[in-house]
């Protein structure tokens, strides 16, 4: 092989390893970020982190207060698959959710439907609070 041949495959495997570590630390910052989100009152079994996903084996999370059932979301596997593009951002997104054996738990009021309170509420109440409001730019 020539010398150049050489540098340049050099070159291109330095990219491939740098790219495969990056999208490694995203996933490790997604994973502290999905314990935090389920917050208090959900349950694993077991939390694996792989290559290019995040699996929460045996994910439970109970219903509050005056839930018409003991729980509002249980699933057998999620896998969650972040999207590479945005791992360098301070906002992480994700590319895709599977849920394997899920039960969810939907109430039904007159005019609204809530599914995973404990989840969706605290969102809703973050972002209607001083600190949880985005600044825009004119």
């Amino acid at each position: 092989m020539k010398r150049w041949q050489v540098i340049v495959l050099a070159v291109a495997m330095i990219l491939v390893i740098g790219v495969a570590a990056g999208y490694h630390a995203g996933v490790r910052l997604l994973q502290d970020k999905v314990v935090a989100a389920l917050g208090p009152g959900s349950r694993l079994s077991e939390l694996k982190v792989n290559w290019f996903s995040i699996e929460l084996l045996g994910l439970t999370i109970d219903a509050p207060k005056g839930w018409p059932t003991a729980r509002t979301l249980e699933a057998e596997r999620v896998t969650i698959i972040p999207d590479l593009r945005t791992l360098f951002s301070d906002r992480i997104r994700i590319s895709s959710i599977v849920i394997e054996n899920p039960y969810l738990s939907v109430l039904r009021n007159p005019g609204k439907l809530v599914m995973v309170p404990s989840l969706t509420e605290r969102q809703n109440s973050q972002e209607d609070s001083p600190s949880g409001t985005k600044m825009r730019s004119r």
